[in-house]
């Protein structure tokens, strides 16, 4: 057959080079190694589908994400649902608030149950892995990828209130079958070849969404998902196609420095809307998964930060600053 030299020209102009796949799988890649990450910590001191509740309020010292809250208890559990169903009840909650986050392993909240979503009156659900069989009756949410974060949130309205809200989410529950605790992964600060090859493992266990498919292709020179690509193998890859690949990385951790694109109102930073739930923008899941992994969507939470009067992220703490409501505007 055939081939006209125009379309072969065509073809290579929109090859991603090495470069820009580095950069490309990097953004992508992030969030699994974040979440793998937070997993690896959690295991070490309790086994999967086994449910970890805080009894007393988020300090510095006992914080594990990013931002916490310091009015709500924590629970949290990493559900392995490849060994068969997870059961998650819910306690009736009356008017406290409660929330329970699960989130797959690109940090997407696929869903959210608690007071706003499925009442006060208790649940009891079935979790199913993305390619469980299993028949289910009564409620049940299908994960996309086979490892859940769960992160349950309970209001606790001050001190006097601590013992009534430890006592509600002493009654949350989970069962399911006993799971193998995977491997530890590399980290986002690991040698280019230990960094990719982490995430093509990860990639293997929590295969990616049909959506993501274009993405999928701008990676492929480095990594494999889908059916698209090459699966990572660093020795196929000489010295200087090696600088090329650091080269894109280094390149797209400056750019995760730089402050998120996110709307700014009278000084004030808001989340974008897709926060929690990322769609396909995906620089602002890695930036997310580095500093606010488990943040809810607006939907159910808002996550605003003050600016400077200059514009600046961070407040002069040589100074003194007023935060002031003014009854016109609460």
């Amino acid at each position: 057959m055939l081939t006209s030299p125009l379309l072969l020209e065509s073809a290579r102009a929109t090859a991603p080079s090495l470069r820009e796949a580095a950069r490309d799988a990097w953004i992508y890649t992030l969030p699994l190694i974040e979440m793998a990450g937070s997993r690896s910590e959690a295991l070490k001191r309790v086994a999967p589908n086994q449910m970890v509740a805080a009894t007393a309020l988020t300090t510095l010292a006992t914080q594990f994400v990013t931002t916490p809250n310091n009015d709500t208890l924590y629970a949290r559990a990493w559900l392995d649902l490849g060994a068969g169903p997870v059961t998650l009840t819910l306690p009736p909650s009356g008017e406290r608030y409660l929330s329970v986050a699960l989130m797959d392993m690109y940090s997407n909240n696929f869903a959210i149950l608690g007071t706003r979503t499925t009442g006060r009156d208790g649940l009891r659900v079935t979790l199913l892995g993305p390619q469980e069989a299993a028949r289910i009756d009564g409620p049940m949410l299908r994960s996309p990828t086979r490892w859940v974060w769960l992160l349950a949130r309970t209001l606790v309205d001050g001190e006097a209130d601590l013992a009534s809200a430890v006592a509600v989410q002493g009654r949350m529950q989970v069962a399911g079958k006993a799971a193998a605790v995977p491997p530890a992964r590399a980290g986002r600060n690991a040698a280019w070849d230990d960094y990719f090859a982490s995430a093509q493992a990860l990639l293997d266990e929590n295969p990616p969404p049909v959506t993501d498919v274009a993405w999928l292709q701008r990676v492929a020179p480095l990594l494999a998902a889908q059916g698209i690509g090459r699966r990572f193998d660093a020795s196929r890859f000489s010295a200087a196609e090696a600088a090329e690949i650091q080269a894109g990385i280094d390149e797209t951790k400056a750019q995760l420095r730089g402050r998120r694109q996110a709307p700014v109102v009278d000084g004030w930073m808001y989340p974008k809307s897709d926060l929690g739930d990322f769609g396909q923008d995906m620089l602002y899941r890695a930036q997310v998964a580095v500093g606010g992994l488990a943040a809810l969507p607006p939907v159910e939470a808002m996550y605003m930060r003050a600016l400077s009067p200059q514009g600046a992220v961070a407040l002069d703490s040589s100074q003194r600053w007023r935060l002031r409501f003014t009854k016109q505007r609460l």
